[in-house]
């Protein structure tokens, strides 16, 4: 019993379902998916010799144009007496079973027997004119490589509309039918062709030979022209190097929609640019068939008549090859088995050399009695040994032999044999690092400490009067110590921070190695508040007259301070909250207490008392310390309070 595929290779385009459709495989259909740009097809059969060693390279030239829009097709034909279709062993992109070869049939290839004749391929370009016809995998390769390097490229207009120049872009991206120009020499180049384009009308008279290969370079041209029905968006290819029209397209445009309409010009333009579909011309093995539907001819016996024949060939095996490391490539008698292990295949019963290589590694080939399944897993010698590097601090650029490789800590670097330099360097650190030998198929460990770069920061804080203070000190967000002070930081720090009571000031750092540099942190305060100072003294606190815990009266001492002259504003408490600093008063959430008929109550606080200039109240302890400290100062104490108030 025979069998025999079918196995179509598509790289694309589109044509109409109904002018394509042969037999069962729709051409057409598989033409007009995006990023196909080329269809190819090749009867297939076990008995067809020179289809069974071109099995392999169907196979790679699937794996390395699939991206750039190949397909593959296997259409399984069988003999009259199979009960069913038998698929090869290896993945296309789709199967179709012809049961009664009516498909091999209508593109005129014959059968060994008087119906086929093997190999025979045929390949189809995205504008539906027909490439290979009967050929085989040589011809339908070279031709695919031929379409792509020729496949035009298109140059869209920078001039054109920004939002249609974006979305025709990304159309035409999209359903990949050309080459759309990226590259900015290739910008440039056809950008001085673009220049002498402007002005040209486009006229029948400069319409393109479209008959003729597309031009290699094309610019495309977008413009709105206003109807009496609305706007609609133009389309026009022009040649790069002639200027003639290839082809345009109109139609209406959708503000609402711009995608679809941008979608509708760049499909009515690439259709203009395609041809009647070619398929292959119906052999004389074709069916006929009747226009009412019938077929013609008379009553009898109909299809093959088949011959005894038993397969001469000989038995396969599956073996499934592994590697250490993964990725090998696997050669059956110095022939290519497989890209990538793991993998597995059907091997022939024999004696035969098996050969895995990988990038970086040593071959290694073994002849073997293949006899029956097993698995074959082999460890390849490394050409080349590893270096992992670590460094304190971590982060820092690390060269080996004077290039950049990376960042520590970097672990197995692959170096060849022999002695490297291995640095890790940092503008904020001294170079640190070591000169080791490599050998094949070991492992080095490089650590190494940072020492960092440094200078000096001299920090003196005065408050608003000038006079000197304790202050903190932080450089990068890092505690340093106490101003007055000298202290160490590194010559990448970038900004010093003097803290005191609230007022903070900030300074850029540009600090040079083994150089101080004087600051002198002035902390003005925040806010409009007119400061009144004091000086301290003794007074009698307490009271005999009052509640039982403001007794006994007693002297008590307080150190000169200055206090606000007027209770805290409304404005002066909004300063801080628009400044994110502050919260925002109990006005509105009603906790606020409100004296309601001689009552104090809870409720919303009056809006008669939200002027800027009144006194700010429902603010509770946390919130006032925060304006406190904000505008430089703290709550007083309540010696401080009664010794003030008086007076």
């Amino acid at each position: 019993m025979r069998r025999a595929w079918l196995v179509v290779t598509v790289l694309t385009l589109g044509w109409s379902a109904e002018a394509a459709s042969s037999e069962g495989l729709d051409v057409g259909e598989w033409l007009g998916r995006p990023g196909v740009r080329l269809l190819a097809v090749e009867f297939y059969a076990t008995w067809c010799e020179p289809c069974m060693k071109a099995v392999p390279k169907w196979k790679l030239l699937h794996k390395e144009y699939k991206d750039r829009g190949l397909r593959l097709i296997v259409v399984s034909v069988r003999d009259p007496d199979a009960a069913s279709c038998d698929m090869p062993g290896w993945t296309p992109d789709a199967s179709v079973c012809d049961l009664d070869g009516t498909l091999a049939k209508s593109w005129g290839v014959e059968l060994k027997d008087g119906s086929m004749s093997l190999p025979a391929a045929f390949l189809w370009s995205w504008r539906g004119n027909l490439l290979v016809r009967k050929g085989h995998i040589a011809e339908v390769e070279s031709a695919i490589k031929s379409e792509l390097r020729e496949l035009p490229r298109v140059f869209v207009d920078p001039d054109m509309d920004g939002t249609a120049r974006q979305l025709v872009r990304s159309e035409l991206s999209r359903t990949d039918k050309v080459v759309v120009v990226a590259d900015e020499k290739e910008k440039k180049k056809l950008g001085e062709l673009r220049d002498g384009s402007h002005g040209i009308q486009y006229d029948e008279e400069l319409a393109c030979d479209v008959t003729a290969q597309l031009p290699a370079n094309s610019l495309l041209k977008g413009s709105f022209v206003g109807t009496r029905d609305g706007k609609r968006f133009m389309l026009s290819l022009l040649s790069a190097e002639s200027f003639c029209l290839v082809k345009s397209a109109g139609v209406h445009w959708n503000d609402m929609k711009p995608e679809v309409s941008a979608a509708e010009a760049v499909a009515e333009l690439l259709n203009s640019l395609r041809w009647p579909l070619e398929l292959p011309k119906i052999g004389s093995a074709a069916v006929p068939f009747h226009p009412g539907g019938g077929i013609v001819g008379r009553e009898g016996r109909i299809g093959e008549t088949p011959e005894d024949w038993e397969p001469s060939a000989t038995r396969s095996v599956l073996v499934e090859f592994g590697s250490e490391p993964l990725g090998a490539a696997v050669l059956l008698d110095g022939e290519l088995l497989c890209n990538t292990t793991p993998c597995s295949e059907a091997v022939r019963v024999g004696r035969h050399t098996i050969t895995m290589q990988a990038k970086r590694h040593s071959k290694k080939a073994e002849t073997l009695d293949i006899d029956s399944k097993q698995s074959l897993v082999w460890k390849l010698s490394p050409e080349f040994g590893w270096v992992s590097v670590v460094s304190q601090p971590s982060g820092m650029p690390v060269k080996i032999d004077g290039k950049l490789v990376g960042t520590s800590p970097a672990p197995r670097l692959e170096l060849d044999a022999g002695m490297h330099d291995v640095l890790v360097s940092s503008p904020c650190h001294y170079d640190a690092g070591e000169r080791v030998r490599v050998e094949l198929g070991k492992e080095r460990s490089v650590s190494v400490e940072m020492k960092m770069k440094t200078g000096a920061i001299d920090v003196v804080a005065r408050d608003h009067y000038r006079r000197a203070v304790e202050a903190e000190v932080y450089v990068d967000g890092e505690k340093m110590g106490s101003a007055p002070g000298v202290f160490k930081v590194s010559i990448c720090a970038r900004e010093a921070e003097v803290r005191h009571e609230g007022a903070v000031f900030k300074k850029a750092l540009a600090v040079k190695e083994k150089e101080i540099v004087k600051i002198e942190a002035v902390l003005e305060r925040k806010g409009s508040i007119d400061w009144v100072e004091l000086a301290g003294g003794t007074f009698d606190m307490g009271s005999t007259k009052g509640d039982g815990d403001e007794g006994p009266v007693h002297e008590v001492s307080v150190s000169a301070f200055e206090i606000a002259r007027t209770e805290v504003t409304n404005a002066q408490y909004f300063e801080c909250v628009h400044l994110s600093r502050c919260s925002e008063p109990h006005w509105d959430d009603g906790s606020c207490y409100v004296l309601n008929g001689g009552r104090w109550e809870t409720g919303v606080f009056p809006e008669a008392f939200r002027e800027s200039n009144q006194p700010v109240v429902c603010v509770d302890w946390q919130q006032a310390r925060e304006f406190s400290e904000w505008a430089g100062g703290r709550l007083c104490t309540e010696a401080e309070w009664e010794y003030v108030a008086p007076g």
